[in-house]
């Protein structure tokens, strides 16, 4: 295992993700992006070994970042705004699809509101709290 693997690795790890995440910003693009997707693309990391590598991936502005993110945001809904943030700055905006995906993840009662027709059940952010 090289050690752009291993710092990669390392960034599910509370004590040594913020050493990882900081040597990984400065290492070339071309060798760490590559297999940073190759993690962000896994289901079974912990969630903050994610951010992380989505603090990386917008340090770098690597735009094929972009393809893999519904996917992330599809394992780890609890990252949305992050997500976001990283898409909008990488692209400069954020796509309408994305958009749907994000505000689906926070109101899990958007189904229920749609199927009904009518708008008897509102959301508002509480700081992670659903208002009813």
């Amino acid at each position: 295992m090289g050690k752009v693997e291993q710092l990669i690795q390392a960034l599910g790890d509370y004590n040594s993700r913020f050493q990882a995440r900081k040597e990984l910003s400065v290492l070339p693009e071309a060798e760490v992006c590559p297999p940073l997707m190759n993690y962000l693309s896994r289901d079974d990391v912990h969630e903050n070994g994610i951010w992380a590598a989505l603090q990386i991936m917008k340090k770098h502005s690597y735009m094929a970042a972009l393809e893999i993110l519904p996917k992330v945001l599809e394992n780890y809904p609890s990252l949305a705004w992050d997500i976001r943030d990283t898409q909008k700055v990488i692209s400069g905006e954020v796509s309408v699809d994305l958009g749907d995906d994000f505000n689906r993840s926070l109101n899990p009662f958007a189904e229920l509101r749609d199927l009904l027709g009518i708008d008897l059940i509102t959301f508002s952010d509480k700081g992670g709290f659903f208002s009813f």
